[in-house]
């Protein structure tokens, strides 16, 4: 297992609308931890990504030995 250090902080782009619809929906399947009740498509997700205001704050986490999304 890796520690925090392991781990790089950017912005969003619409190319990681894949790895965050991966992450998101299992939760909302659940049923616990979201509000959302309903699953998002990667296009939905990559139009949202596309369409956030210049000053938007969106960050996501990435492995550094894979480049893998692993939170937001």
């Amino acid at each position: 297992m890796g520690s925090i250090t392991d781990l790089s902080i950017r912005d969003v782009t619409p190319a990681d609308a894949d790895a965050i619809v991966a992450i998101l929906n299992p939760i909302i399947a659940a049923r616990v931890y979201t509000v959302f009740d309903a699953p998002f498509s990667v296009e939905a997700e990559r139009d949202y990504i596309m369409r956030l205001p210049p000053r938007g704050i969106w960050k996501v986490a990435v492995r550094d030995t894979d480049q893998r999304l692993v939170g937001f």
